[in-house]
């Protein structure tokens, strides 16, 4: 169960590297730089392909579904706001999906625009992943134990395809490439 939870951190390692470079990206836009396509595409990529569709749905699995049913009142609540939350990232990363993939590239104000959305999206899932690592996560080790005989299964199940590591490796080289 614990090897879970820092596989779950490990991942949050890899989020908190895509949201500096998007953070990166978005300095270069604002100074009227456009960031290199190919790897803004990547970090979005990695956002939508592994934590939003693998990372998000494993904890979805496990440590909330957990929380949620064994928790205290305000582990609970926590559990709620994670999944209102994630679903405003959502949002905002298929925003900025959709000004990226603006064929004539952007405008001024776009430009500010896409800035803005990448800094609210970071905002959010620093957000995220700070309630999860402080609370959460915590409270999900404390369980019945018959409550966890799955999580290592979910685990394994969720990564299938491309997986941390692959992304782990993306993500360094595009760190190494804006450095």
């Amino acid at each position: 169960m614990t090897d879970l939870i820092d596989q779950l951190k490990a991942q949050h390692e890899d989020l908190r590297l895509a949201l500096g470079l998007l953070r990166r990206m978005a300095d270069q836009i604002d100074f009227g730089v456009e960031p290199p396509a190919a790897d803004c595409a990547l970090v979005l990529s990695y956002l939508l392909e592994f934590t939003f569709a693998v990372h998000m749905p494993l904890e979805a699995k496990t440590v909330l579904a957990t929380v949620a049913a064994h928790g205290d009142g305000l582990a609970v609540e926590c559990v709620g706001k994670i999944l209102r939350t994630q679903s405003e990232a959502k949002s905002l990363l298929d925003c900025l999906r959709v000004m990226w993939g603006l064929p004539e590239g952007l405008a001024l104000g776009e430009r500010a625009a896409m800035s803005a959305t990448i800094r609210a999206l970071d905002r959010i899932l620093f957000q995220c992943m700070k309630i999860e690592e402080d609370q959460l996560f915590v409270a999900a080790l404390r369980p019945p134990a018959d409550d966890l005989l799955d999580w290592h299964r979910e685990s394994l199940a969720a990564s299938d395809g491309r997986g941390a590591e692959c992304w782990r490796q993306t993500l360094q080289g595009i760190a190494d490439r804006l450095s």
